[in-house]
């Protein structure tokens, strides 16, 4: 009996706070295979839940019990991610929300003495999420200073951003995260963003590909994820797994034949992928657990940002409980039970090396659980034969035209 087993066991017992001994095994099992692995480890902490914005497809659950991290959560979520990764690998903190400036240049200087004082023999690095929109010039020269980089979201051009990215009042917000762009452009920063595909998007992704690319900007784009807080009007916006598909595969065309490509994720990512046998990607991986941890502004715990205030996948709260009783947790033993090989659909996938049944909260999505396939599986399938069709293709062009 594998110790996972035992624990399921036991969680079904009358007798749980009686398996102390096995509740420490399975906790130094996750705790060896989570430091044995060499990829970054990513702790999206937020120091908020609250928004000076009202995008329509957010999908932030606003149940923190306090609304903003107070400093004892702060400090108890730097020291015991440091105790978990125990350098033996680099610390990703990537600052989100809501909207984490919100929290004020304050809350950052606090973070850069907590992580001086519990980081010391650790390798970590420091991004901020954010819609740009409170971004000052104090704060740029502070989180450059301090080496923190900045993922601003942009949606695309003025008219496309401005359909779903408004303020509380209605006005649209790209004026404002232009002036973000432009100051960080005047420090001679890297422009990195996030975008979120709707039904809005799929028409114009020649458009959208062509903005970020004349505005030198990297980007990720995202499907929009439904979740308890964007669940009214989401079938508005939603796209479907083939809507995606398309909409990805003409994305990748533009990328691959631009004799000058921006960098796009997860087009980067998954010709990667398909080319090394290194795997990376959180979407990927089918190891949620391995490589990211979320902390709300209360100190609960969660497997990943977008399962955040969902009481079903909370794992206990940092300041109340240790690493052992987090790494032990009923629920971080189901959600490290997802994998390929207990999900049927996943079996006979010929690009399951690559995929790993893609990413647990997309599986969510209709209430189909978290051991169903990624919700865009169907989609994510014809885009990977896309892919690979493209690269063998340009690789058989270049050996035809090498002499012989």
């Amino acid at each position: 009996m594998t110790l996972l087993a035992g624990w399921s066991m036991c969680a079904s017992s009358t007798q749980i706070n009686g398996c102390v001994h096995q509740k420490a095994a399975i906790a130094a099992e996750n705790l060896q295979r989570l430091r044995r692995v060499r990829r970054p480890f990513a702790a999206i902490i937020k120091p908020t839940d609250g928004c000076n914005m009202a995008c329509s497809y957010c999908y932030v659950n606003h149940k923190s019990q306090i609304p903003w991290m107070e400093d004892d959560v702060l400090k108890a979520s730097i020291a015991k991610i440091s105790e978990l990764v125990n350098g033996q690998r680099l610390i990703q903190f990537i600052w989100h929300g809501g909207e984490p400036l919100m929290h004020g240049l304050e809350f950052f200087e606090k973070v850069v003495d907590l992580q001086r004082k519990y980081c010391c023999n650790v390798e970590f690095e420091n991004c901020v999420q954010t819609n740009g929109t409170l971004l000052t010039k104090e704060m740029a020269e502070f989180f450059i200073q301090n080496s923190f980089s900045i993922s601003l979201s942009i949606d695309g051009p003025e008219s496309l951003h401005n359909m779903n990215r408004i303020f509380l009042d209605g006005k649209g917000s790209f004026d404002s995260v232009m002036d973000a762009v432009r100051l960080l452009r005047s420090h001679r920063q890297i422009i990195g963003a996030v975008a979120v595909m709707t039904k809005d998007t799929l028409p114009r992704i020649g458009e959208l590909y062509r903005f970020m690319k004349t505005m030198g900007i990297q980007f990720r784009i995202n499907p929009i994820i439904q979740s308890e807080s964007n669940s009214h009007g989401f079938d508005e916006k939603a796209i479907t797994a083939l809507e995606y598909s398309k909409a990805m595969r003409e994305l990748f065309d533009l990328w691959f034949f631009d004799d000058t490509p921006i960098h796009i994720d997860p087009i980067n990512l998954i010709v990667g992928n398909m080319i090394s046998d290194t795997i990376c990607g959180c979407d990927f991986l089918g190891e949620c657990l391995q490589d990211v941890i979320c902390i709300n502004p209360d100190g609960n715990i969660y497997p990943c940002g977008q399962l955040a205030g969902n009481d079903l996948y909370c794992l206990g709260n940092i300041r109340e409980k240790s690493i052992q009783d987090i790494l032990s947790s009923p629920v971080y033993v189901q959600v490290r039970q997802r994998n390929p090989q207990i999900i049927e659909e996943c079996h006979s996938c010929e690009y399951m090396k690559i995929c790993n049944s893609g990413c647990m909260v997309s599986a969510l999505m209709r209430d189909r659980g978290i051991m169903a396939p990624d919700y865009f599986c169907e989609g994510r399938k014809l885009l990977f034969a896309h892919i690979r069709d493209r690269i063998e293709e340009e690789v058989n062009r270049v050996s035809r035209q090498r002499p012989a």
